[in-house]
Order: C-alpha cells, then structure tokens, then sequence
C-alpha cells in the first residue's frame, strides 16, 4: 500500500497541468500514487495528462465523457484512494518538492491531524505575486487547533496545501450540489471534529489566472452556492454552534436569498431569527423587507424599525410574526 494518495481534478486547465503533474512527480518524498480525473475538458489537458501517465506507473488516469463538476470527481477520487493519507491539488496550482515531506514528518508525531500550509500567491505565467494566501485571503487567525468557529464564520483554508489521514474523511464526502466552492464545506466538515495543523512556510502555490471561478459570470452561481452551503450548515452542524452564531449564519443566508432574488425564501430563516433574539430589530427590518420590495417603502419601514416605539410594537406582535404562514 502507498503511503499518500495525490488527488487532483482536472478541467481545462491544459496550461497549467504540466506543471502541476511535475510538482507532484518531483516531490522529494517518493511513495505515492498520482489520482488525476479529468471531467470532460474541452482543452489539451486530456492529452497532456496522458502523455505523463504512460511514463510513470504511480499515475492513475480516468477522465469523465460529461462534465460531472469538481465535488462528484473528488469523491469519485477519495473512493479510488489507496494510500494511508490523502492530499489535495487543484490542476492550476503548484506544489513546492518538498511539500509531502515536510507535512509527513508532522503526521508521524499525530496522524490525526489535518495539515495544512502557508501558499505563495502566483500568476498565469508562474510569476511570484509577493503576497502569501493567508494575507490575500480571509484565513483564521488562530490557524493551528479547532478551527470550526472561524471556518464557520467564512475564513477559508489553502485547499492544494491540505495533507489528511483517509480515514478521517470515512463519513465525509463534498457535496456534489454544488459547482464552485465544495472545499469550503468540506473544510467545515473536517474542522467539526478534528483539529488543524499550519506550516508558516509556503509549501505549495495558489494561481491567479482569467480561469478563476469568481468571475463577474459567474455571480448568480455562486450566489446559489453560497446559500446551498449556508443552508447545509446550518442543517448539519447548528448542535455545536452557538446561537450567536446560529443568528449570524442564519443573516448571512438571508442577505443572500435577497441578493439572489428570493426574498419569499427567507422568511422561515428570519422567524427562526426572531426565535432566537426577539430583540435585536434587524429581524423586523428583514422581516418587512421580505414582503416589501418597493425600494420607497423599504426607505420609509427602515425608518420607522429604528424608532424606540416602533421596536416595543415589535416585541409585543412576535408571536404574530412568528405564526405567519
């Protein structure tokens, strides 16, 4: 048996794959087997990726006749993993060689940990950008240790940097609903009971490029993403959060229902909301805005909620707000 599974999915990303596969053959550390799937690209990569697989026996090649999304391959890869561990690489980024190395030396003290590194923040032509991932993107402060609150609140994680022990996603899958962000809730997940491990050096490294999913195109996508996730969460793990987290969670999912255009979708989140705090008044504001859409009367109620007389008024009808239907 290998001791790590490499897993990476591959869509259209024919520019970059070459030297994404060469980060992973010339890793220092040498036992492991190469998973690449590829999900039906329209580009080189296919052809590319299976230039590579006939000279190394350690690449395990599939690719998809359709395109399936990234969630469904990375569980179609975790189920083909043999290895002890398992790591993570998207097909545009990089890996520094001795990355498997260093992060194996720290599972070997507690393999119970999920390990996860510093990245440097490239562009398409591989040039070093002079910002780290951690202060480019919204990461925990605390890095090290139970993370969940942090991750819970939207702080992210490097994704290609992860190195994790197989049998601690043996209840864990991405959740194939969604086409964008898989890894976030898959993080959330992993955090829910486990504990992380960070290396403040960059061991691998995150492309910025025009291919990036966050693109003004895909906005609507995302949006629904957002909320796919948000409603999973709250769903899957509001046992272990507080309700003052409960509370934020359950806002942000309403402010993205109004921004995808779903205001009726709210309503049973903001009575849940009024459940859990009566007093604060931006429940009666989302509350009024879910049935008044006129931007004048929106102006005018916005107003009137932030009075001390239109607040106590509130108080006493929750109960009616709360057996609307």
């Amino acid at each position: 048996m290998v001791i790590v599974s490499v897993l990476i999915p591959s869509y259209n990303h024919g520019k970059y794959i070459s030297e994404t596969l060469e980060s992973v053959l010339n890793q220092t550390f040498k036992d492991f087997e190469l998973i690449i799937i590829d999900d039906c690209s329209t580009d080189n990569s296919k052809e590319k990726i299976e230039n590579y697989s006939k000279n190394d026996k350690r690449i395990k090649f599939s690719y998809h006749s359709k395109n399936n999304g990234a969630c469904k391959t990375l569980n179609e890869a975790i189920k083909i993993a043999e290895g002890k561990f398992i790591a993570f690489l998207n097909s545009d980024d990089v890996w520094y060689n001795n990355k498997l190395e260093k992060q194996l030396k720290i599972l070997k003290s507690n393999d119970n940990l999920i390990v996860w590194s510093e990245g440097e923040i490239i562009d398409e032509n591989s040039k070093n950008l002079n910002k780290n991932f951690t202060n480019g993107f919204r990461t925990p402060k605390k890095k090290s240790g139970y993370l969940f609150n942090e991750l819970i609140l939207g702080k992210t994680i490097f994704f290609s940097s992860i190195v994790l022990k197989k049998e601690l996603v043996k209840n864990i899958r991405f959740n194939e609903k969604i086409k964008f962000i898989g890894d976030y809730p898959f993080e959330i997940d992993l955090a829910s009971k486990n504990k992380y491990h960070f290396i403040k050096e960059p061991l691998a490294k995150y492309r910025v490029h025009s291919g990036n999913v966050f693109r003004v195109e895909n906005k609507y996508r995302i949006l629904r993403d957002q909320i796919i996730i948000m409603v999973y969460i709250l769903e899957r793990h509001s046992k272990i959060m507080t309700k003052e987290i409960i509370w934020a969670k359950s806002s942000e999912l309403i402010n993205t229902f109004f921004n995808y255009g779903k205001p009726i979708h709210t309503r049973p989140y903001i009575i849940k909301n009024i459940l859990l705090n009566p007093f604060k008044k931006l429940n009666y504001w989302y509350f009024l805005k879910s049935h008044i859409r006129l931007p004048i009367f929106e102006k005018f109620f916005k107003i009137l909620i932030e009075t001390p007389q239109a607040q106590a008024i509130a108080k006493r009808n929750v109960k009616k707000f709360i057996n609307f239907r």
